[in-house]
């Protein structure tokens, strides 16, 4: 009986810390090395994106979607609902494509549209 908690307690602990590596803090970097931080195996053109420095986020939606990429103006924060709506602020226009959102909470997602996945640079609480 004993040795079931044993392998119980085990497996719990490999579980605790692969989800736990998923929740570290990235230090502060400037966009292009954030993008970077992202690339599993593959490099990724971080030059083929379009920055949206100036301009609101319908203007950067239009911006976008001229330059391939269709993204929507604002959007919710997929792993922290308090974090509310990003702003769009940048979109990758060669493949992998993606729309790059900014919340209030310094956080910076990247919603990948082919293949579909996102991820999250967690800054902020």
């Amino acid at each position: 009986m004993h040795a079931r908690h044993l392998v119980t307690a085990a497996l719990l602990l490999g579980l605790v810390s692969i989800l736990a590596s998923a929740c570290i803090v990235a230090p502060q970097e400037d966009i292009a090395a954030d993008a970077e931080a992202l690339a599993d195996s593959d490099p990724v053109d971080v030059t083929a994106r379009f920055m949206c420095k100036g301009l609101g986020v319908v203007e950067c939606m239009i911006q976008c979607a001229q330059q391939g990429t269709p993204c929507r103006p604002r959007r919710e924060h997929p792993h922290n609902a308090s974090a509310g709506k990003g702003d769009l602020y940048a979109c990758r226009t060669s493949a992998p494509r993606s729309c790059d959102y900014l919340y209030s909470n310094g956080d910076r997602c990247f919603f990948f549209t082919d293949p579909t996945m996102v991820r999250c640079l967690h800054r902020g609480g």
